[in-house]
């Protein structure tokens, strides 16, 4: 962007400022979080005609240049960005990445904020909230810049407009915190009770008992048959009696709570 000095148009110097101050914001998202800003929503028709306004009044200004500088600038910077998040072994992502008419629909929205921070002494500020509402949003302004404090820091060195945190407008409702909550609890009692020496899954103690119960009705023959086959009828019946413990004991065996 053009440095302001003595041949500078009037007003450029304070729209450089606003302008630096504004991509300062815009720095703050890095290339995971271009994947979960909210997508804006954009009136096209709306925009092209507020947007074909703002750049009469920039080149009536003398700003079109800064205006077409700044605008070129932030495309370049997102576009990279966009490009920077490499993907994980076999091209999987731990987030999931917006879809190419998303991430136009974030790099347009961008763009006409940077738009007008250039021409926001000259916009009205319902044409200005208009057109850089989308932006504004995605990067967690709520109410837009004030122009008071553009182009200057405040006394913790943040930049003017930033979010005070990582919270963004669609941040949770008390709503959402209290099912939160109430799940939480939940899950806590339902692991109580669970048994102690671990989870016993849906059907493995219908298994059990088939299995069990299928060896002693074969085992049980078995044994008495190879008794009297040996003339000794006792074993055979001792025998018998020891395998049909064994089963029941396994059969009905479960982890106590």
């Amino acid at each position: 962007m053009p440095e302001a000095n003595r041949l500078t148009a009037p007003g450029e110097p304070a729209a450089i400022a606003r302008v630096e101050a504004m991509f300062r914001v815009i720095d703050q998202l890095g290339p995971a979080d271009l994947a979960r800003v909210p997508i804006p929503r954009l009136d096209i028709e709306d925009r092209e005609i507020r947007l074909a306004e703002l750049e009469r009044l920039a080149d009536h200004a003398g700003r079109g240049r800064l205006l077409d500088d700044a605008r070129d600038a932030l495309t370049s910077a997102l576009v990279g960005r966009f490009g920077d998040r490499l993907p994980y072994p076999y091209s999987l992502q731990p987030l999931g990445s917006p879809r190419t008419v998303d991430q136009a629909a974030i790099v347009m929205a961008l763009r006409d904020v940077v738009a007008v921070s250039v021409m926001e002494d000259r916009l009205d500020p319902a044409d200005a909230a208009a057109l850089a509402g989308p932006g504004w949003r995605l990067l967690g302004i709520r109410d837009g810049p004030d122009d008071a404090v553009a182009g200057s820091e405040d006394a913790h060195g943040a930049p003017p407009h930033a979010p005070t945190s990582h919270v963004r407008v669609d941040e949770p409702s008390d709503a959402d915190w209290a099912a939160a909550a109430r799940d939480a609890a939940r899950d806590a009692v339902a692991e109580a009770d669970e048994p102690a020496r671990g989870y016993v899954p849906p059907g493995t103690r219908v298994m059990r008992l088939a299995f069990f119960g299928s060896l002693a009705v074969l085992g049980i023959p078995a044994v008495m048959i190879a008794g009297f086959a040996s003339d000794n009828l006792t074993m055979g019946l001792l025998g018998a009696g020891a395998v049909g413990a064994l089963c029941w004991t396994f059969a009905t065996w479960h982890p106590r709570r």
